[in-house]
């Protein structure tokens, strides 16, 4: 399993909000190139990681050029799954979800069969739409 496109990323997205705008996210992932996953699955693989505590998932939000709010989530696994609708699973093979308890936003990251991300669902009681820019 190969997961470079993964590597210490950083990802961008955009959520619209109806009262706020836009508020920008920067999800930083933590480092996986050096893991070996444990395989699992039913309709599809699950690759489970464990992670260290010293390669937290950092969110910071922006709204214009402003930095709002840095939240540091603390996972000790992180689960690359399959999604269970086979229409879904066709364009997008792989998700990766979590939730952002402290600020009530969950993200959901769909990718490719090389792990490269392809977009975004983010729910939050004030989202109303989601962008996944480069």
């Amino acid at each position: 399993m190969n997961v470079t496109n993964w590597h210490n990323k950083d990802l961008q997205v955009t959520i619209e909000t109806p009262f706020l705008g836009q508020i920008k996210a920067i999800v930083k992932l933590p480092n996986l190139s050096d893991q070996k996953p444990i395989v699992t699955g039913d309709w599809g693989p699950t690759y489970t990681f464990n992670v260290s505590p010293l390669s937290p998932i950092k969110i910071v939000y922006h709204m214009g050029a402003k930095e709002l709010k840095t939240t540091i989530l603390e996972k000790k696994k992180i689960q690359i799954t399959s999604p269970m609708d086979v229409e879904v699973r066709k364009k997008f093979p792989f998700q990766y979800s979590f939730e952002d308890e402290q600020n009530n936003i969950s993200f959901n990251f769909y990718l490719s069969n090389s792990f490269e991300f392809l977009t975004a669902e983010i729910t939050s009681q004030i989202q109303s739409t989601v962008n996944l820019a480069g």
